[in-house]
């Protein structure tokens, strides 16, 4: 009997409660579980007026009456038909069976209640919450489980993490593992398992196969005291270990890396690593950073150094890089070979000691959210690490990696920026196991030993930012790597788009290891479209590892996104609106929206001659040596000897513990042994047998080796920019996660801004007081003429560039692309502006004509500017550095006190000016960089800090002092050429006479 429409309207009402409770909007993504705890249960009351203790009732009851109890199979038709109509609008409403799958987590969750029933029975505890036959009861769930199940995974990926991340997987036990991975595991559980991952050294949001994480638990859960807890008693009953090294891999993928269990003790455990840096831009280097894993990490603090002459002060602050660490503030200070080789020991008030020894060798694995190199205890199948060795160790890492690596990695130890006695070894790809036994190689190699023996892994390609790391570019999507030792298997592909109740009748495509022991598949030539996909690895009948992923472009455009982020339009009318940092927006004489402008008549623009050639002299920037050095170790420690000292607690009679771990009192690095060898010894010779005897190693020489570069690798500009236009706008994160897989440099990724801002394709607001950028926007669909031509800016799909091609070539024109220096596309035609406004076929195009004069003539004087600039009490500073506009270069200066650009450290640095009035009030003004230099040129020579060549039409501004903000916007958008790199200079091609006369006299006023 089918539910009344009285009895769906209560059942809604419920079902929009209990998904705002269970699923509340969320400031960081995280695993979000439909596990209804208690103070749950009291706040859904609260909100619905029922008392708590009839909460639990109440939704069975509302969910019951739309169970059609008289249906032989098809008992949840009507959510089956509820979740088809929410799919098909694609809408981010709430899910509509929310309150249904509360029910299925219930049952699971009564699973090891006892009441007669055996703890595997699932469909008791169901038939005991909902009535009915039980038989029909069980037939109507297996139908309806994968489909819903899968709708609350699509609705949580498609808010992009704002309600969680989706963590409803099974792999056996397909129906009954879906509801056991929600209701299982206990929240206060999920915490304790920071302890574990900290225990055993995992790199933060890895990824390990369930498969993986069993053995490694149950050595965990032996401990006397975790086996007694609530964890460690559902870990008793062997049928519910996969569930829980199911949620182990869910917690793991968002973990921060720091341990704040309360078994870490009152003061939460911090953590100290290295990371390195491969700068590209502006020249090819390797920088070496340390990373600190604290308490509290978005506040800046000081904490304390040791350093050979005593504990010195040092401010910690929350790293520009890396989500959830912090860096030093100057770490500059310190040479890279001490972070190497020395003793790194901060002292924090919130996290106590942490401390990072020296190590011969150093593995570093990339950190999906940053692009960082981060210093990682133990690799995992189908890891992309590079290595760092001391040249003591550098034979043994050459013969592992010779084991374990795919072929194609590289040694260098030439690399700007590597310490002299360290090799570099990258392209590294973790695909065996060492032949030498664990046991009988040398501690300092143990990070090379993988830590699993299987994975399923998506690798490489352009990742589109989101809260699940699991969306990619439809034009680069990643490399399929699986890897088993444990026997035969193959690795499905499957369309979960597609509308079935069998995922084999989702499936694309299918690859076997033939033997081999991994599967390497390009999804790049699957010619996949926008959509959503799943992979499993199935060994037998049995699924060892299961992966989702989507794959969009800006045609499949994330509509929630764009519908949640601002819109940003600048008044010129403010003067710091020309660095885009205005603290509001009015209405003005002249609005810029990309190269889009609302403005009144054009005002009369004074503008000056400028130089016809550089009047400064080109020099370097003043380099100061490292000032601070660290605690260098013992001459005899295990760093240059390689032999470590291990220190073991001392034995108990009364055998409780299972394990212990010993600690090299030099280096840290920690070894396990059994604590009871009779008991344990012939357990662990089967056990060794056994596993030889399975498994097969996989032999790495026959695999194709690792491709250094992307065959499309030129085409990462155009990529990056598409991923923006899928998504449309939003936090500055969100652009710079974008720029990092390109290069993971700040300076990389500021020049990557810089340049779309200028050509009018994205929109950026920067906050007032601090100039940092805030938020971003793509620019509306546009074409602005530059004089020669006209350029496609903005919002421009390839479905909306191929319907322009297609017009322009109907009437006779063109629409022809040619790459930039960057290698981003230019895309531009020769129909004129009033002909596009004619006939061109795009929908909601703009044509905005001459818009670089435009903004030219609406830009207000630097000086105007650098007085709108918020000030602060000028503090004392003696270690900084002035920039002389003569030689276009920093130098050292003494002192902060006269007028000029001033600069405090050297990768973070910090810029500031200073007025005759600043002097005269003690402030000063933050500043960006390029703002900055061009007002020292203005303020300490009277003049600007370009030269233009007019026959040649090129304006030219030295290396490093860009056109700051809407300054460079007009530049560019008057030639529709960004600058380019000449020699020690930026140059800018194809400016007319007029608009640079102007920036001239904007620059010198």
């Amino acid at each position: 009997m089918r539910a009344s429409r009285a009895d769906l309207q209560e059942y809604v009402r419920w079902n929009d409660v209990v998904a705002d409770v269970l699923f509340p909007v969320r400031d960081e993504p995280s695993p979000a579980y439909l596990d209804v705890e208690e103070h749950e249960i009291a706040e859904i009351g609260e909100r619905l007026n029922v008392d708590a203790k009839d909460v639990v009732d109440g939704l069975v009851d509302v969910v019951g009456r739309t169970v059609d109890r008289d249906s032989y199979r098809d008992g949840f038709r009507l959510h089956l038909e509820r979740v088809k109509t929410w799919r098909e609008r694609k809408t981010t409403d709430i899910y509509p069976s929310v309150a249904t799958l509360a029910v299925f987590s219930l049952a699971a969750e009564r699973m090891s209640a006892g009441g007669g029933m055996a703890s595997s029975n699932y469909y008791g505890r169901l038939h005991d919450l909902l009535g009915g036959d039980k038989d029909r009861l069980s037939r109507g769930y297996m139908r309806v489980a994968e489909p819903l199940w899968a709708g609350l995974n699509l609705w949580l990926t498609t808010l992009g993490g704002r309600r969680g991340t989706p963590t409803a997987f099974a792999l056996g036990k397909r129906y009954i593992g879906l509801p056991l991975s929600q209701a299982l595991v206990r929240e206060a559980d999920r915490r304790k398992l920071e302890r574990f991952f900290a225990e055993f050294d995992f790199a933060p949001r890895s990824e390990v196969p369930p498969t993986e994480l069993e053995p490694l638990l149950g050595v965990w859960l032996s401990d006397e005291q975790r086996r007694h807890s609530h964890l460690g008693r559902l870990w008793a009953q062997s049928t519910l270990r996969e569930r829980i090294a199911g949620v182990a891999s869910v917690e793991l993928q968002s973990w921060n890396g720091l341990d704040e269990s309360e078994e870490a003790g009152t003061t939460p455990r911090g953590r100290a690593l290295l990371g390195l840096q491969f700068r590209g831009f502006p020249q090819r280097r390797a920088l070496v950073f340390p990373y600190f894993f604290l308490s509290e990490s978005g506040a800046a603090r000081t904490a304390s150094l040791a350093t050979p002459d005593g504990s010195r002060p040092v401010l910690l602050v929350p790293s520009l890089d890396l989500q959830g660490a912090m860096s030093l503030d100057a770490p500059e200070e310190i040479d890279p070979a001490d972070f190497l080789e020395g003793v790194l020991q901060v002292e924090d008030e919130r996290s106590g000691q942490v401390v990072h020894p020296p190590r011969a060798m150093l593995v570093f694995r990339k950190d999906e959210l940053s692009n960082i190199w981060l210093e990682t205890r133990q690799v995992l199948m189908g890891d992309d690490v590079v290595v760092l060795a001391a040249d003591r160790t550098v034979a043994t890492v050459r013969t592992l990696l010779r084991e374990i690596a795919r072929p194609g990695w590289t040694a260098d130890s030439a690399r700007a920026g590597i310490p002299a006695g360290w090799t570099l070894f990258e392209n590294v790809e973790v695909f065996g196991r060492p032949s030498t036994a664990t046991e009988k190689l040398n501690q300092d190699f143990h990070a090379l030993v993988p830590l699993t023996s299987s994975q399923l892994k998506l690798s490489g390609g352009f990742a589109l930012p989101g809260a699940s790391r699991s969306r990619w570019h439809a034009s680069r999507a990643p490399e399929v790597r699986a890897m088993h030792d444990g026997g035969p298997f193959k690795v499905c592909l499957l369309d979960l788009d597609v509308e079935a109740t069998q995922d084999d009748d989702r499936l694309l495509d299918s690859w076997s290891d033939d033997g081999s022991g991994s599967v390497l598949v390009d999804l790049g030539t699957q010619e996949l479209q926008d959509g959503h996909y799943a992979l499993e690895m199935r060994a037998g009948d049995r699924t060892v590892a299961r992966r989702e992923f989507t794959l969009h472009s800006a045609d499949d455009h994330d509509a929630d996104q764009w519908s949640r982020h601002e819109t940003i339009v600048h008044s010129l009318d403010r003067p710091l609106a020309a660095l885009g940092a205005a603290a509001s927006f009015d209405e003005g004489a002249c609005i810029v929206q990309g190269v889009v402008i609302a403005s009144d008549d054009l005002p009369q623009a004074a503008a000056v001659t400028p130089a016809d050639r550089p009047w400064w002299i080109p020099a370097s920037d003043a380099v100061r040596p490292p000032s601070v050095a660290l605690h260098k170790p013992d001459p005899n420690s295990c760093l240059y000897t390689g032999r470590h000292r291990l220190e073991l607690p001392v034995a108990m009679s009364d055998n409780a513990r299972e394990t212990v771990t010993g600690t090299c009192s030099y280096c840290g690095t920690k070894k396990r042994f059994s604590a009871n060898f009779y008991r344990n010894r012939l357990a662990f010779e089967r056990k060794k047998q056994a596993v030889s005897a399975d498994r097969s190693a996989i032999d790495v020489s026959m695999l194709p080796p690792v491709v250094t570069g992307s065959a499309s690798a030129t085409d990462d500009w155009d990529v990056a920019l598409d991923a923006l236009r899928f998504l449309g706008g939003g936090p500055f994160s969100a652009l710079e996660r974008v720029a990092r897989q390109i290069d993971a440099s700040s300076l990389f990724v500021a020049d990557f801004v810089t340049t779309l801002e200028a050509l009018g394709h994205i929109e950026v607001r920067r906050a007032a007081d601090t100039l940092q950028p805030e938020a971003w926007e793509i620019a509306p669909t546009a074409i602005v003429d530059t004089g020669a031509a006209r350029v496609l800016t903005g919002f421009w799909t390839e479905s909306l560039i191929t319907e322009a091609m297609k017009s322009c070539a109907e009437h006779g024109r063109t629409l022809v692309a040619r790459p930039y220096e960057s290698g981003l596309s230019r895309f531009s035609t020769d129909a004129t502006s009033d002909e596009l406004a004619e006939w061109l076929d795009v929908e909601g195009v703009l044509l905005p004509g001459r818009t670089g004069h435009t903004i030219a003539s609406f830009l207000p004087r630097l000086s105007e500017v650098v007085a709108a600039l918020p000030r602060t009490p000028a503090p004392t500073m003696t270690d900084l550095q002035w920039f002389d506009p003569a030689r276009a270069a920093w130098v050292d200066a003494v002192g902060a006190d006269s007028p000029g650009a001033f600069r405090i450290g050297r990768y973070a640095a910090k810029y500031f000016v200073r007025t005759d009035t600043d002097l005269a009030c003690g402030t000063l003004a933050r500043a960006s960089v390029s703002l900055a230099k061009h007002f020292a040129a203005a303020t300490l020579t009277g003049r600007s800090l370009l030269a233009y060549a007019s026959r040649a039409r090129t304006l030219v501004v030295p290396l490093g002092a860009l056109l700051p903000g809407m300054y460079e916007r007009a530049v560019v958008l008057d030639s529709g050429i960004p600058a380019q790199k000449v020699r020690g200079q930026h140059v800018y091609r194809d400016v007319s006479e007029d608009v640079a006369a102007r920036i001239a006299y904007l620059l010198e006023n």
